[in-house]
């Protein structure tokens, strides 16, 4: 639940980024706003399928097909932060993208906090709550090293390819 309500901060502070930050040069507040809430639902949707949804949904038939549900509204989110990763910040395209990924992001908070999430708490123990609170934090953490790895890698990659086409371009 705490996750949940970062993710509601950070889409708060980027309305406010939005709303407020409309001079010139202010388009970094507004892409490092959906960077970090972009990062945080990522981790946050790896953390749950890996270590919440098994002690959540519980086993059978009708768990899994929640549990898939689930994971196919993660999906949907993932793949709108992607397509806002393609388009210029603060454009007409990556608005769309961002509005649907933060729609898709409030109607699934709000179906785990008064569904899955509101049941899970009677049929765990506080020992297994515990447990996985105790997981948790270990997950997103290790998905944001690895995640920022592959930035930091991906990047490096971009400037030899950058590189590469100016040498080209010259010759």
């Amino acid at each position: 639940m705490a996750d949940h309500r970062r993710i509601r901060r950070l889409q708060d502070s980027l309305h406010n980024a939005a709303r407020y930050g409309r001079g010139p040069g202010s388009g970094w507040v507004l892409g490092h706003t959906w960077q970090r809430l972009a990062d945080l639902l990522e981790a946050h949707t790896r953390a749950e399928e890996e270590i919440c949804y098994l002690p959540m949904f519980g086993r059978g038939a009708e768990a899994t097909a929640r549990m898939r549900e689930a994971v196919d509204d993660h999906d949907d989110i993932r793949e709108a932060i992607c397509e806002a990763a393609l388009q210029p910040v603060g454009s007409a395209l990556w608005w769309y993208a961002v509005r649907a990924a933060l729609a898709m992001t409030g109607e699934h908070l709000d179906c785990e906090e008064h569904g899955v999430l509101a049941r899970c708490e009677a049929r765990l123990s506080a020992s297994q709550r515990s447990e996985l609170g105790r997981q948790y934090p270990g997950l997103v953490a290790a998905w944001t090293l690895d995640a920022a790895g592959r930035v930091r890698r991906e990047w490096s990659a971009g400037q030899r390819l950058s590189s590469q086409a100016s040498l080209l371009v010259r010759y």
